[in-house]
């Protein structure tokens, strides 16, 4: 046990030290690519190297949704009523994109369809490992690498094609908050409580989910509430990106090579689609691009609202319109599921 400790020690010291040079060197979300680094290559080696608790995810998950949760306003509030049309809309054709992807791999590579689809579904990374680990009717090869590779390739590029397409700059977001602002310690048992309540009824990613709701509550409509110490947010990013990267099954991407292209040029299809969302956010909404395009990225909720904490851009809209696909994704799946034979 006490070397098992040590071994998670090293690691994280490992990716802080990468991280902060990744940050030196204005990297986009440095501590979580660093994690995600040293994740993937602890995946590649044998125990007791790629063994990372699972809770310290879920901290780090709880202390991503306290700093999301902080930037959430009543104005925020007011904008997602007035796009809902436009949230649903976005998230419906995103779904079919995805769906389109899977049908003309399931034809060209010869694959089953169902597993195709739970493979290409933008967002819906957590409830389709569990849906192959539990049904046995989809191949977990072909899914897994598809969601792995798809997650890894928008994580690592999105945000340098962000910087690229739109000039967006790597900075310290830095929050205004009056000094009687409530201390973020304060919000530990409402996270508990909230994650507790999210688990309890199947809701997706509740550790996230739990303090964003409870404290961009209280930021809206009781009191202001503090910003997160830098160094706890950067800790947090290692401790998730780390987690992420341990996910990287380098058999199965063995076993599944011959699709390595396809799944390539899918995840590069799911790209441009989000930025045609993007733009048409942009030109409807005035949504800037960069919220836009982070807000209909095929990548995970956290990733994409860290990215948007790192370039400042509006991480409320862009917790919108992913958490909507999330919850579209876990009731279409399962629908679709109903359509497949035994």
């Amino acid at each position: 046990m006490l070397m098992q400790r040590v071994r998670e020690l090293v690691l994280f010291a490992v990716a802080g030290a990468i991280g902060y040079t990744f940050y030196s060197l204005n990297i986009p979300i440095p501590f979580m690519f660093a994690g995600l680094l040293i994740g993937v290559a602890g995946a590649a080696v044998r125990n007791p190297w790629n063994q990372w608790p699972v809770y310290y995810r879920n901290i780090g998950l709880m202390v991503v949704g306290y700093a999301i949760g902080s930037f959430v306003t009543e104005e925020a509030c007011h904008d997602f009523v007035a796009q809902i049309g436009m949230i649903v809309a976005s998230t419906f054709f995103m779904i079919v994109v995805g769906i389109f992807i899977a049908l003309v791999m399931a034809k060209v590579w010869h694959e089953d369809f169902m597993s195709c689809v739970l493979g290409m579904m933008p967002g819906g990374m957590s409830l389709v490992m569990v849906i192959v680990q539990e049904d046995k009717r989809y191949d977990p090869n072909v899914v897994m690498v598809m969601q792995i590779i798809r997650y890894f390739g928008v994580v690592f590029s999105l945000p340098f094609l962000v910087i690229t397409l739109f000039d967006a700059h790597v900075m310290n977001v830095v929050r205004t908050v009056p000094p009687d602002a409530l201390h973020w310690l304060w919000f530990l048992p409402l996270a508990l409580l909230g994650s507790g309540f999210f688990l309890k009824f199947h809701i997706p990613i509740p550790w996230l989910l739990g303090p964003v709701i409870p404290t961009a509550v209280c930021s809206m409509y009781y009191h202001p509430v503090s910003a997160l110490p830098t160094p706890l947010l950067w800790a947090a990013q290692i401790c998730v990106g780390i987690s992420m990267g341990m996910m990287m099954d380098w058999l199965r991407i063995w076993k599944a090579k011959r699709l390595l292209p396809a799944i390539i040029v899918g995840t590069v299809l799911l790209i441009g689609a989000s930025y045609f969302a993007a733009t048409m956010i942009n030109n409807w909404y005035g949504v800037d691009i960069i919220t836009g395009f982070l807000a209909m990225a095929p990548g995970g909720i956290s990733e994409m609202n860290i990215a948007g904490l790192s370039m400042g851009a509006d991480v409320a809209i862009i917790l919108a319109y992913q958490l909507l696909r999330v919850f579209a994704i876990s009731w279409t799946i399962p629908l679709l599921i109903r359509f497949k034979p035994n």
